[in-house]
């Protein structure tokens, strides 16, 4: 058996995974003429018949979409010359903004998935490979104007979708179900006579009614005739001030007792005169009278008789030309038609604190939704095609693309709507015996909460309860992560840093000289030779290092409590050591001071002025 091809294989999953079985013989069914065994049962007699029911569905639904093609293709060229109005264009552009815009992150597109492998894959094929920061503004705004946008996949079978390029609307058609199954669907390019299968063609539709299906209907369709409407009244209101709107001359010519037939003939001559402007020939200095073309168009001549001499008079314009009432009529219709707020556009002004753009921007924001549902459709198939030639199959669907919202409006309503229903769920559960409702109640009818998701609530408060029981503990389990460790050197003030220091400036050859400031060392009262000593200094009396935990166990790495306990002994019996001995020499000094004098046996004041070193 020859092995099945993988765009077979995917043409039939995107069929939903339902096999084009053979369709029987529709006269046969109907008249009942088909021979069949007798013990053919009464239910696969039925399931005949529903297929004769699809097999017609899916005939007229081909002839419906070859049909529909002349009216689209007249309907693609109004749009075309919308576009070129600024209200149309300037309302395409905010639509298209509106519907691609970024996040507080910078990105057009979210993508959601558990499986992180598909995440990445799929973050590769639209912000990689098909760079759709870039192409999909484009691909939106010819949806919407047109209500269809086509993009030529680029597939190969080991790679998935590897480039889009964009076909001309209009020169594309979609057959549905051309080979009697309801759910195929090809593309056909008329000016190259090629056919493309499903996979290879994105279709963008904006599909918001049956009426154009299979293709989507453009948001500029509801405004067609008004558009030209429009057009109509401005052009009328053009014509209008052009031809009205100067001021004319009214020339009344005495004609005196000429005869009927020869006041037409003066009046002409008169007009003749006047049309003429004289102007200087520059090449010969002489008079030219020229034509002015403007005179007839402009002036009025009348004949008049009588006692009464020929005069002109100013013949005031159009003083109506501020009423554009039927204009802005037509134009609130197109912009009603268009679901863009006037606002947007700088056709009105908002009220005062913005009311008017809020409420508006909540209806546009609604629109935009509905659009960014349509994008999001194709985007997801796209995806699934490029995920099953990376032969992840089972993975089809595990994802979630979202576009961003682009209604703060929106988001702030249901915030708001989210803090009230917290106000009345903390009034009617409050966690006594005598609340008024269960949590369980309160969460379901207050909060909105499915019974199942109350439960995962509740399993998930469990396990974070604790996660955060763990955190607090990680104080006393915890030792010191290191991640300040390099500023702790520089910075920090340890308890016996001032003393330590001290110390080590206690010896030296001098003996105890510099140890004044380093405790017993250096010449104080109690000192001599044995504590301050040529090499030691203060080392042994008076530079002994403090003992705080710091300057016992620095250095030392990490070490067990015995270990302290026994070093802080060690330390310990030679602080004893020495402080006996100190005491010693203590009481010999003491010895030799007499008590009435307080003198030393050879006179020396030894309290006031040190023991003598001996």
């Amino acid at each position: 058996m020859a092995e099945e091809s993988v765009f077979v294989s995917l043409l039939d999953r995107l069929k939903r995974g339902r096999t084009s079985r053979p369709l029987p013989n529709e006269r046969g069914i109907i008249s009942g003429n088909i021979p069949r065994p007798t013990s053919t049962p009464i239910q696969q007699k039925q399931q005949d018949f529903l297929d004769v029911q699809s097999q017609k569905i899916a005939q007229d639904i081909y002839g419906r979409s070859v049909y529909y093609d002349t009216d689209r293709i007249g309907a693609y060229n109004d749009y075309r010359a919308m576009d070129m109005s600024p209200e149309v264009s300037a309302a395409l552009d905010i639509i298209t903004d509106e519907t691609v815009t970024r996040d507080e992150r910078g990105d057009i597109l979210s993508i959601y998935s558990e499986n992180e492998r598909i995440k990445t894959v799929l973050k590769d094929l639209f912000h990689g490979r098909l760079n759709i920061e870039y192409n999909l503004t484009f691909w939106v705004r010819e949806m919407i104007k047109f209500g269809d946008a086509f993009a030529k996949l680029e597939i190969d079978q080991n790679e998935g979708i590897y480039d889009a390029r964009m076909l001309p609307v209009a020169e594309i058609h979609r057959e549905e179900a051309f080979d009697g199954n309801v759910n195929s669907s090809r593309f056909k390019w008329d000016i190259n006579n090629m056919y493309f299968e499903e996979f290879q063609i994105a279709h963008f539709r904006l599909v918001s009614d049956g009426t154009k299906l299979p293709y989507g209907r453009s948001v500029l369709d509801s405004a067609r005739k008004l558009w030209k409407q429009l057009q109509l009244a401005e052009d009328a209101m053009l014509v209008y001030r052009i031809i009205r709107a100067p001021e004319r001359r009214v020339h009344y010519i005495e004609v005196g007792n000429l005869e009927s037939a020869d006041v037409q003939q003066y009046v002409e001559r008169i007009k003749r005169e006047l049309k003429k402007s004289p102007i200087v020939d520059q090449k010969s200095g002489q008079m030219n009278l020229k034509y002015n073309p403007l005179t007839m168009e402009e002036d009025y001549f009348v004949p008049i008789r009588g006692d009464k001499s020929s005069r002109i008079e100013t013949l005031p314009g159009a003083a109506n030309l501020g009423e554009i009432q039927d204009v802005e009529y037509l134009q609130n219709k197109l912009f009603a038609a268009l679901k863009v707020p006037k606002t947007y556009l700088n056709y009105s002004e908002a009220l005062p604190g913005g009311s008017t753009l809020s409420q508006a921007d909540l209806r546009f924001s609604r629109t935009i939704n509905r659009i960014q549902e349509n994008v999001i459709i194709e985007l997801r198939r796209i995806a699934n095609i490029h995920l099953f030639l990376l032969g992840f199959e089972d993975d089809m669907d595990n994802f979630d693309l979202k576009l961003t919202n682009p209604s703060t409006q929106q988001e702030l309503l249901k915030l708001e709507t989210m803090k009230a229903r917290l106000e009345v769920f903390k009034e009617l559960f409050t966690g006594e015996a005598t609340s008024p409702v269960s949590y369980t109640w309160a969460m379901e009818f207050v909060m909105g909460f499915s019974k199942s998701e109350i439960k995962q609530i509740l399993r998930q408060k469990k396990v974070e309860k604790k996660m955060f029981a763990e955190i607090d503990s990680a104080v006393e389990e915890y030792a010191n992560t290191g991640l300040f460790s390099d500023i702790d050197s520089k910075f920090s003030m340890s308890a016996g840093g001032a003393l330590a220091s001290g110390g080590d400036e206690g010896g030296g050859a001098e003996g105890g000289e510099g140890g004044e400031e380093g405790g017993f060392g250096g010449e104080s009262a109690f000192g001599g030779a044995d504590e301050g000593g040529a090499d030691e200094g203060g080392t042994e009396g008076g530079g002994e290092e403090a003992l705080s935990e710091m300057v016992l166990f620095e250095n030392k790495g990490n070490i067990d409590l015995d270990d302290k306990i026994n070093l802080l002994r060690s330390k310990n019996k030679d602080l004893n050591t020495k402080t006996n001995s100190m005491m010693k020499k203590i009481t010999e000094a003491l010895d030799k001071i007499d008590d009435e004098t307080g003198l030393g046996e050879d006179g020396e004041d030894l309290l006031n002025n040190g023991i003598t070193k001996e």
